[in-house]
């Protein structure tokens, strides 16, 4: 909806970020080392409860309400990205689901199928 109303750029305007913009990024780069590992120790129930923490108290009730009313274009891409980042993490617990949704939003701008998308880095 919002995508309609304003060409949003592909990358973040990494000048323009809030503090809220770098925490919820931070937070994610964190939440990837720790399911990395966790996938690498195969403690795949502790994986899947950080990503559910993250995406449904975080990245949900939190940030997205923050964001949501602001008209903050570099907010709005932000996310985008957080979340996309987020479905990544996802689709090995959730495969059927994640494709759809990132079919749905992120294919018509020829992103390709969720499957043979990079793993988030880890550093």
């Amino acid at each position: 909806m919002y995508e309609e109303q304003t060409q949003m750029p592909d990358s973040v305007d990494l000048g323009k970020l809030t503090k809220k913009d770098t925490e919820i990024i931070q937070e994610s780069i964190l939440l990837s080392k720790y399911v990395t590992k966790k996938l690498e120790q195969y403690q795949f129930k502790l994986a899947l409860e950080k990503i559910y923490s993250f995406v449904w108290e975080r990245l949900a009730n939190e940030y997205l309400e923050e964001i949501k009313n602001n008209n903050n274009i570099n907010s709005m891409q932000n996310f985008k990205q957080v979340f996309k980042r987020s479905l990544k993490l996802l689709h090995p617990f959730m495969p059927f689901i994640t494709e759809a949704v990132w079919q749905k939003l992120f294919q018509a701008k020829q992103q390709g199928m969720l499957i043979v998308e990079n793993w988030p880095e880890v550093k």
